[in-house]
């Protein structure tokens, strides 16, 4: 079959959606993002079909990272990609060339909200600037502004190593 279509592209039905993850893992907002047809090389390694079709759709490769995609056909219940081919070797043609009028294929875009990006943000910077004084021996003999107390979940005696190596 990948023969007859060598060389082609096929267009795929697309409705992107974006989904909002708070800092607890709880579902914040479902958001509609796209609606539109992907024209996908048949060659296409059908495990990388969703990456494919966002980049063609106009998405960044960091959107890409946390997205999943299922097939609707018709008014049936979605199928996750990883239920509908196990085959690592199988191309966008071999599977979805015959059913292109009938299935759209449906994206979730996972984001974390931004007020738990700033969060992990500020927790990140605070934990390299305690591995930097504590890296440096005896933070509170070298006159640092943090007071003598350990660290939380820092054993007594030990000491942070940041950068290569650690």
């Amino acid at each position: 079959m990948a023969g007859v279509f060598a060389g082609k592209s096929i267009p795929i039905h697309c409705t992107v959606c974006s989904v909002e993850i708070d800092s607890n893992g709880n579902r914040v907002e479902d958001r509609g993002l796209s609606d539109a047809y992907a024209i996908v090389p048949v060659e296409t390694p059908f495990v990388d079909l969703v990456p494919t079709a966002l980049a063609k759709l106009g998405f960044s490769g960091a959107e890409c990272v946390y997205a999943t995609g299922a097939l609707v056909i018709k008014n049936w219940k979605p199928l996750a990609l990883q239920e509908v081919c196990i085959s690592q070797s199988a191309t966008v043609g071999e599977m979805l060339a015959e059913l292109t009028t009938m299935i759209t294929l449906s994206i979730r875009v996972y984001r974390r909200s931004s007020a738990c990006w700033i969060e992990s943000i500020r927790e990140k910077l605070a934990s390299f600037a305690l591995g930097l004084v504590w890296s440096q021996g005896d933070g509170a003999a070298g006159g640092c502004p943090v007071d003598q107390q350990q660290p939380s979940g820092q054993p007594s005696g030990a000491t942070f190593r940041v950068g290569p190596g650690r």
